[in-house]
């Protein structure tokens, strides 16, 4: 039995939470709903491109990594529109094969359809025979490596300003980060093997 078939409805749930919080972390739950509506549905568009191009390619190991992407995106804008991620989780047939999903996924690209796209992704998700949890954590690892303890903040902040100097530093739900003062994007001056043992990015 899969790592997904175990218990997807947990997995799917576990993986919203945890797309929701680095949201809230990054300090994107502060900007208008229907402008963050709309800017989610753009990134969301944009990775079920990088998904469909992975697919065509057959190139396994980034069809994969991009399915994740796919799915940090998609979870996120369920969110934004309140669904219920009980609909996705059990919403697509249990019969749909993976070149079916992938077909749906670009119709409803072309559509600009991103809202019901997230069902084909859990159901592709269920069906990689991969060890998506082990994907699905590399992506989240590779988010959270934007952030920084505020344990960390007083012998970091040196380095920062000289590796960053025109950034903000803004801090939520005892974590940190630094965004363009311009254009409000998270800046990634630190990559996370584990919070207590940082390498330079």
């Amino acid at each position: 039995m899969s790592w997904m078939e175990k218990d997807l409805a947990l997995c799917c749930t576990t993986m919203q939470k945890q797309v929701v919080h680095w949201n809230k972390v990054a300090g994107n739950e502060q900007r208008d709903l229907e402008v963050l509506q709309t800017c989610q549905s753009a990134l969301v568009r944009e990775e079920l491109g990088e998904l469909v191009e992975a697919y065509h390619n057959k190139d396994r190991g980034e069809f994969i990594k991009e399915l994740c992407d796919a799915l940090v995106v998609s979870l996120y804008e369920w969110h934004l529109h309140s669904k219920d991620l009980a609909i996705a989780i059990h919403q697509d047939s249990p019969q749909r094969g993976l070149a079916l999903c992938m077909s749906t996924v670009e119709a409803c690209l072309e559509e600009q359809n991103t809202i019901g796209v997230l069902p084909l992704l859990v159901r592709a998700f269920e069906i990689a025979n991969a060890d998506m949890g082990k994907a699905w954590k590399a992506v989240m690892d590779n988010n959270y490596s934007k952030f920084i303890g505020s344990w960390e903040i007083s012998r970091l902040e040196m380095s920062l300003e000289k590796k960053h100097p025109h950034a903000r530093l803004d801090r939520v739900d005892g974590y940190s980060v630094l965004k363009d003062p311009e254009t409000g994007k998270v800046l990634k001056p630190y990559g996370y093997q584990k919070l207590t043992n940082m390498r330079e990015y």
